[in-house]
């Protein structure tokens, strides 16, 4: 694997990684109002407690994980099995919104914690890709994370705008909600985890490659 394709291989991974995020996040309080309906009952009244309760849940895992990341990273020992725990994290985290109903509306603070954890951690091993990239091509770092930041901002108000102006968004359709919060961010994380698998192995294959070259030129 070239540097130039490490570039477009990662840039992908962290567009995944902020997707994951960010769809998700902006999502979150349409699915709790109309999907759970959280607000139903005293929406004219105040706003409910747990529209802000179970977001700072998300973040403060969020937060949590990136603070004890490295040490999980070093546990495991490879970042390609860091960014695995998080996708497992938010295919659990994503399956339980896709069947919650509003009378187990208070599980999904458990999966505000693991949707938290999994976000932090595939992001978080996005950016330590995108420093190995930067790495490779030294001088333009400011590049690098420039058109990465591009990409991302784009990607996500592409996947936004068309979300917020389909029909079945503004008649609060309750699949369409739970496949835009829910399965959208999670396919974008397996697309990052494929991405990661085939970069390793990308990276494996051009190792061995300049060994058996370093070896063939000692016995020549």
């Amino acid at each position: 694997m070239c540097i130039r394709d490490s570039f477009y291989i990662y840039g992908i991974v962290y567009m995944s990684a902020r997707i994951t995020v960010n769809v998700c996040s902006s999502m979150l309080q349409f699915y709790l109002v109309n999907v759970l309906q959280v607000a139903k009952e005293d929406v004219q009244k105040e706003t409910p407690l747990e529209l802000g309760l179970i977001p700072i849940c998300m973040y403060s895992s969020s937060v949590l994980t990136s603070i004890f990341l490295t040490r999980i990273c070093t546990f495991l020992g490879n970042k390609k099995y860091t960014y695995t725990l998080g996708l497992v994290f938010v295919l659990g985290a994503a399956g339980s919104l896709m069947v919650l109903t509003p009378e187990y509306k208070n599980l999904v603070y458990l999966s505000a914690l693991a949707l938290g954890f999994g976000q932090s951690t595939c992001l978080n091993t996005a950016l330590n890709f995108i420093s190995d990239v930067i790495g490779l091509r030294g001088t333009s770092g400011a590049f690098v994370f420039g058109a990465y930041s591009f990409t991302d901002k784009f990607s996500n108000g592409i996947i936004l705008y068309l979300a917020m102006a389909s029909d079945l968004f503004k008649n609060k359709d309750e699949m369409f909600l739970r496949v835009i919060t829910a399965v959208i961010p999670a396919s974008a994380a397996v697309l990052g985890w494929a991405l990661v698998l085939a970069g390793s192995h990308g990276a494996r294959a051009l190792e061995r490659k300049k060994c058996e070259e370093r070896n063939s030129i000692r016995r020549g």
